[in-house]
């Protein structure tokens, strides 16, 4: 069972909720229904599980009662003991809608008035579409309370409780008089008045007399929907107006954060999709400078392998022409091969052969110089007499001591090659020459 709420205009529904709560699934008729929810006395009892028949003339209510109560039958027309049609003064958003035209007359200077022509039933019928047991039947037509009642002359269904209108419209004047002996002579007990609307209980089911002792009270357990038009509702509505307008202007707040949320995310996905192609590009320059370091590595690599073959074959070369050159016929041939580039020297350019001579012959004593620098440097008597006849040979004669310890090293570090053996000294220094003047000349 969900929480119980009141939505009528005086506790009517409290008051049958207290009598007929008991009964599971129940029943109910509403004539003049009005509202859905503003001072409706069936609505907490449709959350309860209940369900039934509404009768309403105004147009609007019957409008509103359908959409909300699809599960519901709405009869749009007026009960009344005269079948047909009738005139029907419509008050919209009020609940002072009304049969009466002297009501109608007193009302238009405060409100609008629509008279409209509506179907007539009679309460017979009405009663007729009940599907079983009906546990209550409500009356509020405006003053036309016994009209309605007068059109009950047949049916056998006989409500549990029937609640009627007792005052006349906005008046604390009770008019019951006009139609309580239709309900007292179909056997109905008066058992409780609420200042505005009269109880009555079947004589069929006295055991619900004594739920009507007390008024509505906290032991109840009741809370107010606040939809209830009376006075005493006028508090709750104001709080729940200025709750509303409280929500409504956070909500105006929230709209406007989310808005600046939306663009801070926009602005966030912008740059998030600048960074991605950022990484996008920067994942490919990557990716291109692997490639590029991958193929320096594997060139470098190349390289250093054919360095290494050129190495090889440069040893191999050195290898062949040292064989070659310590070779008995490469010695033996020596003089011929010489000759040969003299000869050679000499019938190309005869001038060029006369000036690599004379560097020969220059180049050739030079060794002289450099082997005897030695022994006169180790004496002093006789390096003192030449420095005094050619003061500029103290320096040469250290140079070409300096030079010839340097040949002893390098000497000593090589095989000395043994050619020309034959030849003096000098004689092989001049050939040396003329080797280098023939070797220029060739080129």
């Amino acid at each position: 069972m969900t929480r119980l709420i009141s939505y009528a205009q005086n506790f009517e529904d409290v008051m049958l909720w207290r009598a007929l709560g008991h009964v599971e699934h129940g029943s109910y008729i509403d004539i003049g229904a009005q509202s859905p929810d503003e001072d409706s006395v069936s609505r907490m009892f449709y959350e309860q599980g209940w369900r039934g028949i509404h009768v309403d003339a105004a147009t609007t209510y019957a409008q509103q009662l359908r959409a909300a109560r699809p599960d519901e039958v709405v009869i749009h027309a007026a009960v009344s003991n005269t079948p047909g049609t009738l005139s029907f003064y419509e008050m919209p958003k009020t609940g002072l809608s009304t049969l009466d035209p002297t009501l109608a007359e007193r009302h238009s200077s405060k409100f609008e008035v629509i008279e409209t022509v509506v179907p007539s039933i009679t309460l017979d019928e009405v009663l007729a579409r009940a599907p079983g047991d009906v546990h209550w039947l409500k009356v509020d037509v405006e003053g036309a309370e016994t009209s309605v009642l007068r059109s009950w002359r047949e049916s056998p269904v006989r409500p549990w409780v029937v609640v009627v209108e007792s005052t006349l419209p906005m008046t604390k004047v009770e008019n019951h008089h006009e139609w309580d002996p239709i309900l007292v002579e179909k056997g109905y007990e008066f058992v409780y008045f609420d200042g505005l609307n009269r109880f009555y209980v079947s004589s069929e089911h006295p055991e619900l007399v004594a739920a009507f002792a007390v008024p509505p009270n906290v032991f109840d357990g009741v809370s107010l929907s606040g939809t209830a038009t009376s006075a005493f509702g006028a508090r709750w509505r104001e709080q729940w107006a200025e709750q509303e307008r409280k929500w409504s202007n956070e909500l105006a707040a929230s709209e406007s954060n989310v808005a600046g949320l939306r663009r801070d995310l926009e602005n966030v996905e912008s740059a998030r999709n600048r960074l991605d192609e950022l990484l996008k590009e920067q994942l490919a320059q990557g990716q291109w400078l692997a490639r590029e370091w991958k193929q320096s590595h594997e060139t470098i690599a190349n390289l250093r392998e054919q360095a290494h073959r050129w190495e090889l074959e440069a040893q191999q070369g050195q290898h062949q022409v040292a064989l070659m050159a310590s070779s008995l016929s490469w010695r033996v041939t020596w003089p011929i091969r010489f000759t040969g580039r003299v000869l050679r020297m000499l019938f190309r350019s005869p001038a060029k052969f006369v000036g690599a001579a004379k560097r020969g012959v220059k180049r050739g004593a030079s060794p002289f110089f450099v082997a005897v620098a030695g022994p006169i440097n180790r004496r002093p008597a006789l390096r003192g007499f030449i420095v005094g006849l050619v003061p500029s040979a103290d320096a040469r004669l250290r140079a070409w001591e300096q030079t010839a310890r340097m040949q002893t090293l390098v000497a000593a570090s090589s095989e000395p090659v043994k050619a020309d053996e034959v030849l003096s000294v000098r004689g092989q220094q001049f050939l040396h020459a003329l080797r280098e003047a023939s070797r220029k000349g060739a080129a």
